[in-house]
């Protein structure tokens, strides 16, 4: 099985560690750097920090130096080196013209590096190094998973022994080879989990013993539609020796408990859980516990969970204790209730006297179901609790004591309320046909709904059930009242009926404009009366007049010229009617003296 003691490395593509490297010069440290250029060279130095950074370099260039047909030489060699001489293959021969890597170099002291290049004239070359920022938390386990391409990503992993696994699912490229190769490289060997030339799916798993705590680094690089993942998870040993725990101490509430987590091998760190009755009690995670009067009745358990880097947590759960036992009140009474049971009115809880004095708390039932914020010693009856009887319950609390409740004797069914406010409704607006009349209903209260109904000397008006009341013909001559009625959930309805109204009135025309006549003023033509927009709408009577003299017989809206009519001047009279208002008359303007007819000399 491979073994990793200082740096753990798990790549897609191709990873590097470089290390033990001499001592940098005092010159500022750089975090990256990039160069590029053509052709062979050598960069200026740049100083690092000690820690893990990652190095790409891509190179472009066309093939030269042939041999044979199936055979080239490097166009390029890249060398990191550093002022003491040690230096590393970045990129190594045999590769193709044109080549993309990337590196993980691990720097463990302040170092001054460069690059040196041997390449052919007419590459184009490209390097970057930047500083990766590692987890400082250690992991005991991790999964990547994704499609297509992912960059580096950096665990810390724990000390112990892991499984690794990586799955690969995707087409070759048009070489035949696969998308993904993985490696894990320790300090001196490389051990590949997944390689080259797989199939287009495929999944391997190794096992990793790290003495220490290592970084591993991952890198895919796939075509975009393939899947992959890769885990790492610490193989967990089973504790030899976990004994359930033991509890000891006085089963009784105030008296302390003591959980005893006994041998286990190897010796773990422990955590405590306590439980009343099978069920969690919030914030009891010591090794010992004060039982309290929640506790009253109820057996206790512990569970102890061990846990240790490299084994399995492991909980185990002690035997039950006998029920809690606890002191009880020498003396508690059932509560009274005081007040009048009926909607509106407050009702007083007396708890008695209790013995010890405990803390008291209160809640009011209506029949059987609890009264949702009723919970102070005395209660308004509402609405809802119209018909129901209330009963009170009382409990007493105090440490150590068996918590007790006990319930007063139920109410007699709770009477309907009656409305202390419940004014006579007014009557505003005239008393005439046409006009509107409004309600006004008052104050009540409490607060209530209110229905309306408008009367005609005392008779309902049909249809007449809102805040308002046009009047109509058929009220003429009559009083008109308005009822009241107030209605809340509990109280008992009641109606309120206003003063009467004057006798309603004749309705008055708003708008009565003259008449206009049209046509031609001459014997044997028509002339039509025009009777204008009148509010309210009416029906008209017409009079036609001669000189002032009515015309018997005239009595259409349309008039005849005749041979009488000659040298005279018309007008017309229009009378507007409407059930229950008074009769207006209104006159037109006189015509133009009236000529003969064409072809006429008047004789």
């Amino acid at each position: 099985m491979p073994a990793i003691r200082r740096l753990a490395v798990l790549a897609v593509t191709f990873a590097l560690i470089v290390g033990g490297l001499a001592a940098a010069p005092p010159a500022a440290a750089a975090t990256s750097k990039t160069w590029s250029g053509s052709g062979s060279g050598s960069t200026t130095t740049v100083s690092l920090d000690p820690g893990i950074y990652a190095v790409e370099f891509d190179y472009d260039s066309n093939m030269e130096n042939w041999f044979d047909d199936e055979y080239f030489e490097t166009n390029m060699i890249v060398w990191l080196e550093s002022e003491s001489g040690r230096e590393q293959d970045l990129i190594v021969n045999d590769i193709a013209e044109s080549g993309s890597k990337r590196h993980i170099v691990e720097l463990t002291k302040k170092e001054r590096v460069w690059l040196d290049i041997d390449a052919a004239s007419d590459a184009q070359w490209y390097a970057s190094i930047d500083k990766l920022t590692l987890p400082t938390k250690s992991e005991t386990s991790f999964t990547e998973k994704g499609t297509g391409s992912k960059s580096t990503s950096l665990h810390r992993l724990a000390k112990g022994t892991y499984t690794f696994t990586a799955t690969y699912s995707g087409n070759k490229d048009e070489y035949g080879d696969s998308y993904m190769g993985v490696f894990l490289l320790g300090e001196d060997d490389e051990w590949i989990l997944l390689v080259n030339d797989i199939d287009s799916s495929g999944t391997v798993t190794r096992k990793v013993v790290v003495y220490e705590p290592v970084v591993v680094w991952l890198e895919v690089d796939s075509a975009p539609s393939a899947s992959w993942s890769v885990k790492a998870k610490m193989d967990e040993k089973k504790f030899s020796k976990a004994p359930k725990p033991t509890i000891s101490g006085t089963v009784k509430a105030g008296k302390t408990l003591t959980a005893k987590a006994g041998t286990w091998s190897p010796k773990p760190s422990f955590a405590y859980q306590w439980y009343r009755d099978g069920v969690k009690i919030s914030g009891a995670t010591k090794s010992t516990y004060k039982p309290t009067s929640s506790d009253c009745g109820k057996p206790l358990t512990v569970k102890v969970t061990g846990k240790k880097s490299g084994y399995a947590k492991k909980t185990v759960t002690s035997k039950a204790t006998k029920k809690v036992a606890c002191s009880t009140f020498s003396k508690a009474p059932k509560p009274t209730i005081s007040g009048t049971a009926k909607v509106g009115s407050k009702l007083t809880a007396k708890a008695g006297t209790w013995k010890p004095k405990p803390k008291l708390t209160y809640q009011w039932y209506r029949g059987t179901s609890k009264i949702k914020g009723a919970t102070k010693s005395t209660y308004t009856l509402t609405g809802a609790d119209a018909g129901k009887t209330i009963t009170v319950k009382v409990t007493g609390k105090k440490a150590n004591y068996k918590t007790t409740t006990t319930t007063s004797k139920a109410t007699k069914k709770v009477a309907s309320g009656t409305f202390t406010t419940a004014p006579v409704p007014t009557i505003s607006g005239t008393a005439a046909v046409g006009n509107k009349l409004t309600a006004t209903a008052g104050t009540w209260k409490p607060k209530a709904s209110v229905a309306y109904q408008w009367l005609r000397d005392g008779a309902k008006i049909s249809g007449a059930t809102k805040s308002t009341y046009a009047l109509v013909a058929a009220d003429r001559g009559k009083a008109i009242t308005v009822a009241v009625t107030g209605t809340t959930t509990g109280y008992k309805s009641i109606t309120k009926t206003s003063k009467a109204t004057a006798k309603v009135a004749y309705g008055t025309f708003t708008t009565a404009p003259n008449p206009t006549i049209s046509g031609e003023a001459k014997v044997g033509e028509l002339l039509t009366a025009e009777t204008g927009a009148w509010a309210p709408a009416a029906t008209f009577a017409y009079q036609w007049f001669s000189n002032g003299v009515e015309i018997p017989g005239a009595t259409n809206p349309v008039y005849s010229l005749a041979e009488a009519d000659l040298d005279q001047v018309i007008h017309v009279n229009v009378t507007g009617q409407k059930d229950g208002y008074t009769p207006v008359t209104r006159s037109s303007a006189a015509t133009v003296p009236i000529i003969a007819a064409e072809g006429d000399d008047g004789e």
